[in-house]
Parts: C-alpha cells; sequence; structure tokens
C-alpha cells in the first residue's frame, strides 16, 4: 500500500519479473488494502507508513482487530515515520525499511516477513 503511484508501478513490475511466483496487488489507501484483505488471503502486506486517511500502522491494528486470525507478513517502509510510528512497529515485530529502499533490500524483507509469517502461523496451530 502506497499513496506513490509511480512506486506502486515499479514495485510490481520489480516483483512480477523477478518470480512467477509473486502476485502483486496494490493498494492506494488503507481502506483498498482493507477491502483487498476481506477479499483474499495474502502472504506479506508491504506498506507506506505516512499515508492520507489511515496510516500504515493503523491498517496493521484494524486488520488485527478485524482478523485477529490474520496470517500474512507486514514490512513497513517510509520516509517520514515519527517516533511513535517507530515504537508501534518494533511491538509488532515485522520489519521498517526507510525509504528511498533499494529493491533488493525490500525483497530480503519481503521474503523474511513471508518466512516469518509462516512460522507464526505454525506456533499459533500447535500452541
Amino acid at each position: 500500500m502506497d499513496d506513490d503511484e509511480p512506486l506502486l508501478r515499479v514495485m510490481r513490475r520489480y516483483f512480477e519479473k523477478r518470480d512467477p511466483v509473486y502476485e502483486v496487488e496494490v493498494a492506494r489507501s488503507a481502506d483498498d488494502a482493507l477491502m483487498l484483505l476481506q477479499e483474499r488471503a495474502f502472504d506479506v502486506v508491504v506498506s507506506d507508513v505516512c499515508m492520507p486517511g489511515l496510516s500504515g500502522c493503523e491498517l496493521h491494528a484494524e486488520a488485527m482487530k478485524r482478523w485477529p486470525g490474520l496470517r500474512c507478513g507486514f514490512v513497513f517502509v517510509s520516509g517520514w515515520a515519527t517516533d511513535d510510528d517507530r515504537a508501534y512497529i518494533r511491538k509488532t515485530g515485522w520489519p521498517f525499511l526507510s525509504k528511498p529502499v533499494p529493491l533488493n533490500v525490500l525483497t530480503e524483507a519481503v521474503e523474511a516477513a513471508h518466512q516469518a509469517g509462516f512460522r507464526r502461523s505454525a506456533e499459533t496451530l500447535t500452541a
């Protein structure tokens, strides 16, 4: 999720060309992202923190409230995160990347969040 249209296009093309296993959906707002999350399962959500309307942190909190059993990883990115944003993200345990983010670094974070999401799912199922 990001409100920067050119960045969304670049990320979508990069991930889709990198590996056909990536299926990329884009959301330009938290409301759009919540609608997508309601419609289908995702392995990872990459979200800008500073967004008009709900922030990326608020998106995460709302998604966890609506779907407590949500089993997907999150990667937070921002060029302008506040101390409160950073504190919230630290509590979630998901990665935070400062913009501009090199695509190889974003890829590593997405893959790590994907694996962590599977581990969290497995831990929940065995708990």
